[in-house]
């Protein structure tokens, strides 16, 4: 199965310490001035379920990577076969974050302190390309699934400067946000037809206000 591809800091590090202004990839440089779509970064674990047309198949980021024990028992449930049969072309994956209680704590339990969920964020095609999010909403509510709220449209800029502000979490109003997950409006690929997305941590952002 497609393995997700790994999500790189908007800027390098240096020591533990963000280099503000040294862009991680060229490509994403290049198109700082762009407009960029952002949506919440959710804190937890990479799930995959992929539908080959007679079964699902359900793995973490990597194929042998360990899904928690009380995570997986819960997705086995949360999926049901006659209904991604329904609603998912044979060949795509759906790709998404479990979250809640005993994952990535204390944030975890800031989601869901008496659970786990799964909330979905990307959905792969048959020919391994990325559907766009209209394609992912459409799936997430025919499934009955959470999906990653939107927060803003502007310039990376524009997301720094949001980030700052140390917002609490859009997806739940019991956590602090992590942070944003942002891709470029228009169909931008790298010269190898990778896809170009970067993230922000709120932890790596001081408070706008604190000079």
């Amino acid at each position: 199965m497609q393995r997700y591809h790994k999500v790189e800091n908007l800027f390098k590090r240096k020591n533990g310490k963000l280099i503000e202004g040294e862009f991680q990839e060229k490509q994403v440089e290049l198109l700082k001035n762009n407009q960029w779509i952002f949506s919440e970064k959710i804190d937890g674990v990479n799930i995959r379920l992929h539908w080959s047309g007679e079964e699902m198949t359900i793995l973490g980021r990597n194929n042998n990577s360990q899904i928690p024990p009380h995570l997986l028992a819960y997705l086995e449930t949360l999926f049901e076969q006659e209904e991604i049969a329904k609603h998912v072309y044979p060949g795509c994956i759906l790709v998404g974050e479990g979250y809640g209680e005993r994952i990535e704590e204390p944030r975890g339990s800031q989601y869901k302190a008496d659970g786990v969920g799964f909330v979905l964020f990307d959905v792969v095609a048959m020919d391994g390309k990325y559907c766009d999010r209209h394609v992912v909403e459409m799936i997430a509510k025919n499934l009955n699934l959470e999906v990653t709220p939107l927060i803003l449209e502007g310039t990376l800029q524009e997301a720094i400067d949001f980030i700052q502000t140390q917002p609490t979490s859009k997806f739940r109003d019991t956590a602090p946000m992590e942070g944003l997950i942002g891709t470029p409006v228009g169909d931008f690929l790298t010269g190898s037809g990778a896809r170009i997305i970067t993230k922000l941590r709120a932890e790596d952002y001081p408070l706008k206000d604190s000079e």
